[in-house]
């Protein structure tokens, strides 16, 4: 009885804070198009994500709030249920109170708790993980053959949200070698696993009656195959060419995400249960410190991203399942010094006391009830522009946000909208000679076209952006937002400089620019365009420190290299050598930056 009166208050006590705090509406980075994709049944970016969309379809039925509201929600409930699963794994081996301890702490972690509150397919991986694990523990238990069987259908099933639950292959292998009739086993689980997979026909059946979003196009035999190898990410994800020096740069940042997850003293008790572990069942313990270390160092040394801080805060969202399992390692070192304070009940209380404390930093996160950023933003670009008008965009923020509001909210069921990266998107490739045109991106956006407000407008079609809606200064509150919510304050300002820089308001794009590469610092472009900026202004010393602190955000960020050499020489600094060194040996064998390379060789040579 105390065992189910436990799971209930888990489940009801971490689904209700983290309902608390949920995103109402939209939010940045993928999540609107996960929202979009589950009430439209569409086609995510590689893999698919498939059971995303379809257990985020039943969500989207819910009658509460918004649609994306709801789709947030599937966040949200996963995260519980894998509170709970640690709750149903970790009750048979200590202290009820313990138990319950760890089961709050979960919900409650800095990464885990930042994506339970919005439409993302990482807490629905970390609650296919936490029954892999509960299952894996079972049969270590039982030695029950059909728990082989359920682990592998699940594991398909994992299969079919996140690519990640491939790191989960060690436990299962596990499992097989401790089975008697292997061959029969074998034959059994190949038949489930290929049930499970085949989930993946959903991409191509649904992708042939062309959603709004069809990411891709995997409606044929080729592109669902390089759908399903994410062939359009070949260069990001994994590889060995990044230095070593970053891998242990990435190291050393997990070391300290885990202690900024929950707490030191978490750390620490999950480092003393990793021996405890060891020494009470060493089979157990062993796979499991093994799936930690795949999970964490084993991943950092396979992923290709480069040290740089927006890839930073990418990587760091594919730990969670690694923190499940420190909450597992923590309480076995609670447990054993639980044990050991058998006889002095007052000292265990202060033990639950130095636990539950990190629990106060929960109410110190900043309330996102009333969060509407991304919507506003996109509100505020589509007021801009006149019916029937095709936008076109770069990145994710603006372009599945504006795919919300056509094809679920049917705000500007109009617009149509193009991607310059995700070309393979179902979307309009041709112009009309008589539509509207607007880039979302100075960079792409041709001779003739001047700001106006979060787009560029050919100059006939220019209006008073100021009169659409207020432009905010988030200067002082972009802190307590997150990464993806900066990049999108940081473009809203540095947009905000660029109105006013065309307004020949100089003082107040000065101001404006200098914000946005504050709100922006850990996104090089963000810095290296308002460098470019000020180096129009002819304000020199300005557009070196921009292009400076672009190189500080990413060392690897070519463009900012070249300007600051140019403008660096512009001023007859002898540093400008060294700058255009560098860059000349990073865009070594980079066929674009060939015209590039030779305008700033003729420096060298002066």
């Amino acid at each position: 009885m105390k065992r189910y009166a436990a799971v209930c208050l888990i489940t009801i006590l971490s689904f209700g804070l983290l309902v608390k705090q949920v995103y109402p509406n939209l939010t940045t980075g993928d999540s609107a198009e996960f929202v979009v994709n589950a009430a439209t049944l569409g086609i995510n970016h590689p893999a698919g994500y498939p059971l995303f969309s379809l257990i985020g379809k039943l969500f989207s039925l819910l009658p509460l709030g918004s649609l994306a509201f709801r789709v947030n929600l599937l966040s949200a409930a996963a995260t519980s249920l894998s509170a709970t699963m640690l709750v149903i794994t970790l009750y048979q081996f200590g202290s009820l109170i313990l138990v319950v301890v760890c089961g709050c702490l979960l919900p409650l972690g800095l990464i885990t708790h930042g994506q339970s509150i919005s439409a993302e397919v990482y807490t629905l991986n970390l609650f296919i993980f936490s029954v892999l694990i509960y299952l894996a523990q079972c049969f270590h238990l039982t030695k029950k053959r059909y728990l082989v069987w359920l682990l592998f259908f699940v594991w398909a099933l994992g299969l079919l949200n996140h690519y990640l639950t491939l790191f989960v292959l060690p436990l299962l292998l596990w499992t097989i070698s401790q089975v008697k009739s292997k061959m029969r086993t074998s034959i059994v689980v190949l038949l489930l696993f290929g049930i499970g997979v085949a989930g993946y026909c959903y991409l191509p059946i649904r992708a042939a009656n062309s959603p709004p979003i069809s990411w891709g196009e995997p409606d044929s035999a080729s592109t669902f195959y390089h759908h399903l190898k994410r062939s359009a990410y070949h260069k990001l994800e994994f590889g060995l060419s990044v230095p070593l020096t970053d891998k242990l740069m990435y190291v050393l940042h997990f070391l300290r995400l885990n202690i900024k997850e929950y707490s030191l003293i978490v750390y620490i008790f999950g480092f003393l249960g990793m021996f405890t572990l060891l020494y009470e069942r060493f089979e157990w313990g062993t796979v499991l410190l093994t799936e930690y270390l795949l999970l964490s160092l084993g991943l950092i040394f396979l992923l290709r991203f480069p040290y740089r801080i927006q890839d930073i805060y990418r990587v760091s969202v594919y730990y969670l399942p690694a923190f499940y399992l420190s909450l597992i390692f923590c309480f076995s070192g609670l447990n054993w010094l639980w044990k050991k304070l058998a006889v002095k009940n007052k000292a265990r209380y202060v033990l639950v006391l130095i636990i539950v404390l990190p629990l106060i930093n929960y109410w110190q996160k900043p309330d996102t009830r009333l969060n509407f950023l991304a919507s506003n933003y996109i509100t505020a670009m589509v007021m801009t522009v006149p019916q029937n008008s095709l936008i076109i965009t770069e990145g994710d923020n603006e372009t599945f946000g504006l795919f919300y509001f056509k094809a679920v909210a049917a705000l500007r069921p109009d617009l149509q909208i193009f991607n310059l990266f995700e070309k393979a998107l179902r979307t309009k490739s041709r112009i009309d000679s008589e539509q509207v045109v607007a880039y979302a991106n100075q960079r792409n956006a041709p001779a003739g076209f001047s700001p106006n407000g979060l787009l560029y407008l050919e100059k006939s079609y220019l209006t008073n952006p100021f009169k659409y809606y207020s432009m905010n200064d988030f200067s002082k509150s972009y802190q307590h937002f997150d990464n993806f919510e900066r990049e999108m304050m940081a473009t809203f300002t540095l947009l905000k400089g660029i109105n006013f820089l065309d307004a020949r308001k100089s003082s107040r794009a000065i101001v404006e620019l200098q914000n946005a590469g504050e709100i922006g610092a850990e996104f090089a472009w963000v810095n290296n365009h308002a460098g470019a900026l000020f180096d129009q202004m002819r304000l020199r010393d300005k557009a070196v420190f921009h292009y400076r602190q672009s190189i500080k955000a990413d060392p690897y960020y070519l463009e900012a290299y070249y300007n600051l050499g140019l403008s660096l020489n512009r001023q007859k600094d002898p540093s400008a050598q060294e700058v255009v060194k560098k860059y000349l040996e990073l865009s070594n064998n980079i066929e674009s930056e060939k015209p590039y390379r030779e305008k700033v060789k003729n420096l060298l040579s002066n």
